[in-house]
């Protein structure tokens, strides 16, 4: 195996276990956020799309392991997030924070038309995480279960792709002092 291979191998392990760690944690303080990407999209600058589809792929199949069985539902999610981190790099996403916040939004929006369907033919409108107070509150306030499931995503959804952004962006910015070495 070369050296490359191992240290390609070494990152896309340790952004699965980021991605991991972070989202059980958030999990377990039932925050209204998920925060489950940041590995993903920092996988997609420092090592490219398959590499970064991968991260997304061994962090759901983990989650759906050890922490419940709706993220694996979730895997398509995570795979679009992945791919529109890369179309959005080629505009200066986790290079420029300006455009990396703009990406976060981005990102949040499409999680959230490809996420819907799923919280709401498959769960009902529950997606088993901080998110269902939101969700709650807009059926309270008498919108069907669809909607309700939309606007807590758009509630929710650009806050934590933002977040995610900024988090990978520092991230991205400081891997090189981290590591010692840098990607090309």
């Amino acid at each position: 195996m070369k050296i490359l291979d191992v240290y390609r191998t070494f990152i896309i392990t340790s952004f699965a276990i980021l991605n991991i760690l972070v989202a059980t944690i958030v999990s377990f303080l039932k925050l209204p956020l998920y925060l489950d990407s940041i590995g993903t999209v920092s996988a997609v600058i420092l090592l490219g799309l398959k590499s970064a589809i991968l991260v997304a792929i061994i962090t759901n199949i983990v989650l759906s392991i050890t922490s419940s069985p709706t993220y694996f539902s979730y895997t398509i999610t995570a795979i679009v997030i992945a791919i529109t981190a890369y179309i959005l790099q080629k505009y200066g996403y986790l290079k420029n924070i300006k455009i990396t916040i703009i990406g976060g939004i981005i990102i949040g929006l499409v999680s959230t038309i490809v996420s819907a369907p799923i919280t709401t033919f498959l769960y009902g409108g529950i997606s088993f995480s901080g998110t269902d107070t939101v969700i709650l509150f807009f059926k309270q306030t008498g919108y069907n279960i669809f909607e309700s499931v939309v606007l807590g995503g758009l509630s929710v959804e650009p806050v934590d792709k933002t977040a995610t952004s900024i988090i990978a962006y520092i991230l991205v910015k400081n891997i090189d002092k981290l590591l010692k070495w840098k990607f090309s």
